[in-house]
């Protein structure tokens, strides 16, 4: 199902040791490297981790070979000397070597084989590396804590400019007044600063051409949504993004039993560019393990994201243009992969899988009034009040024969106002379904509900090649979006617990779901595939027969 197999085969072991020498384009030798200064052991370093890497013309440069080109590698290797046993608090200790490599220019941070304990939170910085032994030796567990494991994050905007004349879907000529700071080549974040769509309206792009004389402002990309002047709509000038930040090798995941008090988000990308992320493991988070927000040129290539919170996506690109997606791997998260009024987000050789039964996670709304019975294995509970807690849901749901004692954990989500349901012990993989009945609840969702997903008015982003199993409502969803491309993506078992539609392009405002297509994708016993407003080849059909 993958056209690159390596990938997802590699996926399954350690990475600390395995170079590819297939993939290398060019002749190479591994080399090593002795660091002369800051934090850390000082000892010698086998810069072979996982990619071969060869010496650059340049005294301070090296090169290591992702599957596609060669990347330059600052050769200022820090090593915090951290404890690793999974229980001291590594925080302080990591941190100040990512602090000093960013002080002195760049470099890589190296972590060792080990358990680090992150307390509160590390924070990223321009030109910095953070580097482990592989996904399965060097792992960072979080406490549970309210905000992001690692922040990439360093600066928004230094000021802003008022549009002057609103701003159409698709436009990349922009009016503004008082844009006395903007500069060719600039970045720039455009966004509506109130009304009820400003959350929907966010955009980073580069000032291609200015005239200053006039406001009028040339952008290197279109404008995925219409902005209006009447909702203070604004260019922000961000002068100084966080730009060439490295995360590879290593496993993040929140030391919580449940998700009701996870991290919010484990690695959150804000306002950079020009952003690494290579075979990361990031499982366990109350929101998205991985976000990319308001950036540029990113990639996210052969990583594993597991588990997301409720309603949340596995991974998530809102606001940004250019990012690669290639070989992720998404498991038992609600909204698999997003895009939200995006630019340029291609999504490929992605494998994403994951109903409830994964990990046996389950998340139940409760109504206002009445009561509610939940129902597993055949086996009913009494009535339960919808204002019950999270103990007396457990009790009840542990008392069915079906489940058992110790079987099952209830814990309550307040930031998402959810019961969050765990099966645990002999029934982590069991294929039955919880279902609930009855007034007092609400709802009940198991984990996977979209595969793949581009919304809010993204523009040129691309599914291709993915694979897409049991997700309960669509395989593929594309909403209010513009030339977008769906092609040779398998799904199997898509829709199948709703009824709803394999791949849907549409959206709220048919409007802007214009110029897509669908092409040369498998459905395998999914529900059904809609082509309102898509080109569907004549391959599809012969396929499923």
């Amino acid at each position: 199902f993958f056209s690159s197999r390596r990938r997802h085969t590699r996926l399954q072991g350690d990475w600390s040791s395995d170079v590819c020498s297939s993939d290398l384009s060019a002749t190479t030798t591994t080399t090593t490297t002795t660091t002369t200064g800051g934090t850390g052991r000082g000892a010698t370093f086998l810069t072979d981790l996982g990619d071969t890497l060869i010496t650059g013309s340049a005294q301070n440069n090296m090169l290591w070979y992702d599957g596609t080109q060669w990347i330059n590698v600052p050769t200022s290797f820090y090593y915090p000397v951290v404890v690793a046993d999974g229980a001291t608090d590594d925080t302080a200790t990591i941190q100040a070597s990512i602090n000093l490599a960013h002080t002195t220019g760049g470099g890589t941070v190296v972590l060792p084989i080990g358990t680090m304990r992150i307390a509160t939170g590390l924070t990223m910085y321009s030109n910095v590396a953070l580097i482990g032994q592989g996904v399965n030796a060097t792992t960072l567990l979080c406490d549970d804590y309210n905000q992001e494991a690692i922040l990439c994050r360093e600066n928004f905007y230094t000021s802003s400019a008022l549009l002057t004349a609103n701003l159409s879907a698709g436009s990349r000529q922009v009016s503004v007044a008082g844009g006395t700071a903007i500069t060719v080549g600039m970045d720039v974040y455009l966004q509506e600063s109130s009304g009820s769509n400003a959350y929907y309206t966010g955009f980073t792009t580069r000032v291609q051409d200015y005239n200053s004389s006039t406001g009028a402002v040339q952008l290197e990309d279109e404008v995925p949504v219409a902005m209006t002047t009447a909702n203070g709509a604004r260019l922000y000038y961000m002068a100084s993004l966080t730009q060439g930040v490295t995360l590879r090798d290593f496993t993040i995941q929140t030391t919580g039993a449940g998700r009701a008090t996870a991290r919010q988000y484990l690695v959150y990308v804000s306002h950079s560019k020009d952003v690494q992320i290579h075979r990361v493991r990031a499982e366990n988070s109350r929101r998205a393990p991985i976000v990319v927000n308001n950036c540029r040129r990113v990639k996210v290539v052969d990583c594993v994201v597991a588990r997301a919170g409720y309603n949340a996506e596995g991974f998530s690109a809102p606001s940004s243009t250019d990012v690669l997606v290639d070989g992720l791997s998404v498991l038992a998260s609600p909204f698999g992969i997003t895009a939200q009024h995006s630019v340029g987000v291609t999504v490929t050789n992605c494998f994403v899988s994951g109903k409830a039964t994964d990990d046996g996670v389950w998340y139940l709304v409760v109504g206002g009034s009445g009561n509610f019975t939940l129902t597993y294995g055949g086996q009913t509970t009494g009535n339960i009040a919808y204002n019950a807690s999270a103990s007396t849901i457990q009790t009840a749901l542990t008392g069915l024969s079906s489940v058992g004692s110790g079987n099952a954990t209830v814990q309550y989500d307040s930031t998402n106002s959810v019961f969050v349901i765990t099966f645990v012990g002999s029934l982590l993989f069991s294929t039955a379904a919880l279902t609930s009945s009855g007034a007092g609840a609400a709802s009940l969702y198991g984990d996977s509900r979209r595969g793949v997903k581009f919304e809010y008015g993204s523009v040129g982003c691309k599914a291709i090649g993915n694979h897409i199993a049991d997700v309960g409502f669509y395989g593929v969803y594309v909403s209010d979006s513009r030339e977008c491309v769906v092609a040779n993506n398998t799904l199997i078992r898509t829709g199948a617990d709703t009824g709803q539609h394999a791949i849907v392009i549409g959206g709220q405002t048919a409007t802007l779901s214009v110029n897509n297509v669908v092409e040369g994708n498998v459905d395998r016993k999914s529900t059904r595939l809609n082509s309102s407003h898509l080109v569907i080849s004549y391959a599809v059909f012969c396929l499923k027969k």
